[in-house]
């Protein structure tokens, strides 16, 4: 045999050398570009090859560990604050109820409401309400004819909100548990007098519920904006009561909304920040007809909410004290939610709540919509004024009061204890207002009767009784609703990292703790891909 044969023949065993894991292993670390895996496989010293096995190991698993923190990250979607700066605002709308519901005079022109006066008459009825004033010029048929002709008042059919998802009382029934059981139900009475004797403190909103007017009832009975607001004043442009828009809630009777924006007017927008601009009111609650029965408190309830969300007073507001001007700041918060897998919200075009077809949705009136829904299901009845219930027997009427008494109760505590399963998620775009108030005692002495002189020619009724300083502050409430900023703060939900952020952050780490790129993960796959085709190899044979 030539030596040119045998090299051949070495350079023919040396091609056909067998295919091993092991040299699998070795072809891949003397070509890969990750770090540290070439140093365990190629070097022949055991004791390096469990150092670089355990530095490897380590930053292995400090990479998983930072790489499941970024991913945790992701998923979070954390709030993003922002302070935004604009050349002008929208001004909210405003709603301003009378605490009381019905007026006393008006309640001497039905017989259906004697038993009240007859009620309110007795002296004992007096103690406990507190018998300030004469009511006997009420009567005088002098005082009548003075009085101006009740106004024609716009009115939107937007109502109020039920009242008996929050009218009882909870009491101890031992030290571990309450009971929201309501001490006026499953009381036996013969008239109102004995349903008094019969009541806890808390007793007006009970005799009213037991009375059970109707929305007809509270929009005639109660008070007018043309005897409520006395003075009004937008951006230092004059308005009255026919800019306010007339609705009935159940605990306030006639409530008033101030909106420009429904009116179809631009000039709701506000460019100038201070209690110079922004709306002032000035506010007649007359005193003197406040039927103490129905009434417990004295002075207004205000609301400032959205354009486009019906206003619950009696849920949420403020509480504005005759006698004092109250000055209150504004400042807007926007909140934008992420819906589907990042969050739970709705959107605008929900109508599971109240007014749909007139309103936007709100977590209050869905929650309202469902307990009324639930009550309507279960006891065939409604204990409120809403038109969207127009048709559905009233649960405190006279015939059905004794027979579901007992089921709206039991309505009452389900929903209170959250066995009343409602859909009401947060929506997704919300305005809301936080408030800033500053009060300070009004009229002053020497300011009273100059006030008394400009409402002599505005009205006649406010004019006679307004006399001195403690009578107008009995009477009066003076309110300045203004913003602060006209910059708003917007709260926005958004993720915490993109999807660029994560796989590069993730490369990042890849890089920094075991050298490997997007190249290193191909030359895995390809090692996978080697050692999967030997074991086949390996089996086949």
């Amino acid at each position: 045999m030539t030596s040119v044969e045998q090299d051949y023949d070495r350079t023919t065993v040396k091609s056909v050398k067998p295919v091993t894991v092991s040299s699998i292993l070795s072809d891949f670390a003397e070509k890969t570009s990750a770090h540290g895996i070439p140093q365990i496989i190629l070097n022949s010293r055991i004791v390096v090859k469990l150092v670089w096995s355990l530095l490897f190991s380590a930053a292995f698993i400090i990479f998983c560990i930072q790489t499941s923190n970024i991913l945790s990250n992701y998923y979070t979607f954390r709030t993003h604050v922002e302070l935004v700066n604009s050349q002008f605002v929208e001004f909210p709308a405003v709603t301003i109820c009378n605490f009381n519901r019905m007026k006393r005079s008006k309640l001497a022109e039905n017989s259906r409401y004697q038993a009240v006066l007859e009620l309110e008459s007795k002296n004992f009825v007096r103690d406990v309400i507190g018998d300030v004033e004469n009511y006997d010029w009420l009567w005088s048929s002098d005082y009548w004819s003075e009085l101006p002709s009740e106004p024609k008042i716009p009115n939107t059919d937007s109502p109020e909100r039920v009242n008996g998802t929050r009218g009882r009382r909870d009491t101890v029934s031992d030290e571990n548990q309450l009971s929201f059981g309501d001490y006026s139900y499953g009381l036996e009475w013969d008239d109102l007098p004995d349903l008094f004797d019969k009541l806890g403190p808390d007793f007006a909103s009970k005799i009213l519920d037991r009375i059970a007017p109707t929305k007809e009832e509270l929009r005639t009975m109660g008070h007018q904006a043309k005897d409520f607001v006395m003075q009004c004043n937008f951006n230092k442009a004059k308005c009255d009561y026919r800019n306010f828009t007339a609705f009935q809630n159940k605990q306030y009777g006639n409530c008033f909304t101030f909106d420009l924006t429904q009116q179809g007017q631009r000039r709701g927008r506000i460019t100038k920040v201070g209690s110079e601009y922004g709306l002032h009111l000035t506010l007649f609650i007359e005193k003197l007809q406040y039927v103490g029965l129905f009434t417990e408190e004295s002075g207004v309830r205000l609301v400032i909410h959205p354009n486009n969300i019906m206003p619950h007073p009696e849920d949420v507001g403020i509480s504005v004290t005759p006698g004092f001007a109250t000055s209150i700041g504004l400042r807007q918060v926007q909140l934008k939610r992420l819906s589907g897998r990042y969050g739970n919200c709705t959107g605008d075009d929900t109508k599971n709540h109240l007014y749909s077809d007139k309103y936007d949705y709100s977590i209050i009136s869905c929650q309202k919509k469902c307990f009324l829904d639930h009550l309507k299901e279960r006891c065939g009845c409604v204990n409120n004024i809403y038109d969207d219930y127009a048709n559905i027997p009233n649960c405190n009427d006279k015939g059905l009061i004794e027979s579901q008494e007992r089921c709206q109760q039991q309505v009452e505590i389900d929903f209170h204890t959250n066995k009343v399963e409602c859909n009401c998620p947060a929506p997704c775009k919300e305005y809301i207002y936080n408030t800033k108030l500053s009060t300070a005692l009004w009229p002053s002495e020497f300011y009273q009767p100059h006030l008394r002189d400009k409402l002599k020619a505005e009205n006649i009724s406010a004019y006679r009784n307004l006399d001195n300083t403690e009578t107008s502050r009995n009477n009066l409430v003076r309110v300045k609703i203004y913003f602060e900023e006209l910059n708003y703060e917007l709260i926005e939900q958004v993720p915490a990292h993109t999807v660029a952020e994560v796989l590069g952050s993730i490369g990042g780490l890849l890089g920094l703790y075991i050298g490997c790129s997007v190249l290193t993960i191909c030359e895995l796959v390809a090692l996978s891909y080697h050692l999967t085709c030997f074991a086949v190899r390996k089996l086949s044979t």
